[in-house]
């Protein structure tokens, strides 16, 4: 039967690593169980003899002799070993303790956003706008810490940022604001589905992901369907005339909000598109893969099988093009189809149920594996039970 030996921790250490330290020869058991012993095995096999020896940790006098801390950094290494499950104890209920706020929170904030979308729909921008300022500022700091600060260039951060714009410096721009329409009610709204965005109440990073999608999506439909946004912006008409009651051809294309929706938004799109191409793939490119910054464009062609499928297909130097040339194009087909959620209140709200379902879904299948995983950490070994019918 496995051995579990606790693993020296130096004093000082914080709770994040007394924890892994704590859990590592537990793991090794239960590794143990299921490998028959290879794992031990392999944790305790020696080094290569070729292997240069490590340096020594206890200062050498000139006499080459062992200074007398030896005895005295062991002492210290055993009695901080022992303190290191309660320091991991201690820092798993710091974790449930905060994973409970979280989850009050977002609860709460859940509850928030369906009564103010119920009560008060024009003003729901304010909702966003607060939560925008809290929320991707956390994200930055988060992103920076752990080498994923190149996903706030994205095209969904450059969208939310436009939205600012509009709803606090040009809110009487028509052709921004059904530029919006489109890029909420496309590529933003679809992102929900694409990438499995959950309701997860306790975790900041999922919510933060959700929210770049789902709240602009809901920005613009309160203001598309509030007769009291449309008189404070100026920039939407609910009585305009439906495609469905369009009586001909000519008719159709006389209109100007197929041009706004379908064709309008690619000039802001390839705008940015071309200072994204610069930064990440000309002026950056080295920076980022000797860094080991993470893009989208490196989880797409290495984490989506299907995007990694199709761009392996081709040589490396034309991928990153063809990869921003199938961007523009999904982009545009999501953008094209928002037409029929501007002039249909029932298609709109339709979309909008549909991507809050997904996301609620994709939270509740999270939920259901981290049930599992406790169940399974609650049952008791097969090495335990043999020690106690021993």
């Amino acid at each position: 039967m496995a051995t579990a030996v606790m693993a020296p921790v130096a004093c000082g250490t914080s709770g994040r690593d007394a924890y892994a330290a704590w859990r590592a020869p537990r793991r090794l058991a239960e590794a143990n169980e299921q490998l028959g012993g290879v794992a031990e095995a392999v944790a305790v096999a020696k080094p290569d003899v070729g292997a240069p020896a490590a340096p020594s940790e206890y200062p050498i006098r000139r006499d080459g002799q062992v200074a007398e801390v030896r005895e005295t950094s062991s002492q210290n290494q055993v009695e901080c070993a022992a303190a290191a499950p309660k320091a991991a104890e201690s820092y798993f209920g710091k974790r449930a303790r905060l994973s409970k706020l979280g989850f009050a929170i977002g609860t709460a904030n859940l509850c928030l956003i369906f009564y103010w979308l119920g009560s008060s729909r024009s003003t729901f921008y304010q909702l966003y706008t607060a939560e925008t300022m809290v929320l991707f500022t956390t994200r930055w700091v988060t992103f920076k810490r752990e080498k994923k600060h190149y996903y706030m260039l994205d095209f969904c951060y450059a969208a939310n940022a436009l939205l600012l714009g509009f709803l606090w410096l040009w809110p009487q721009c028509i052709w921004l604001h059904k530029a919006l329409f489109a890029y909420n009610t496309g590529p933003l709204a679809w992102s929900i589905v694409v990438f499995q965005n959950s309701i997860v109440f306790h975790s900041v990073y999922e919510w933060t992901s959700l929210f770049v999608h789902w709240y602009p999506m809901l920005v613009t439909w309160s203001l598309r369907w509030d007769q009291d946004a449309c008189d404070m912006y100026s920039t939407c008409d609910v009585t305009t005339a439906g495609w469905w009651e369009w009586t001909n051809l000519a008719e159709r294309w006389s209109s100007n909000d197929l041009f706004y929706l379908a064709v309008m938004p690619m000039a802001p799109y390839f705008v940015w598109a071309a200072l994204y191409y610069l930064k990440i793939f000309v002026l950056s490119s080295k920076r980022i893969e000797q860094r080991g910054y993470e893009t989208l464009y490196k989880y797409m062609t290495t984490e989506h099988a299907l995007c990694e499928k199709f761009m392996h297909r081709y040589p490396t130097r034309l991928q990153p093009l063809l990869y921003m040339a199938c961007h523009s194009l999904l982009c545009w087909f999501s953008m094209a189809i928002s037409v029929v959620f501007w002039y249909s209140p029932w298609a709109h709200t339709a979309l909008v149920l549909i991507t809050t379902a997904s996301s609620i879904w994709n939270g509740a299948n999270h939920y259901l594996e981290a049930s599992i995983v406790i169940e399974e950490s609650r049952k008791p070994s097969a090495a335990r039970v043999k020690e106690k019918r021993r």
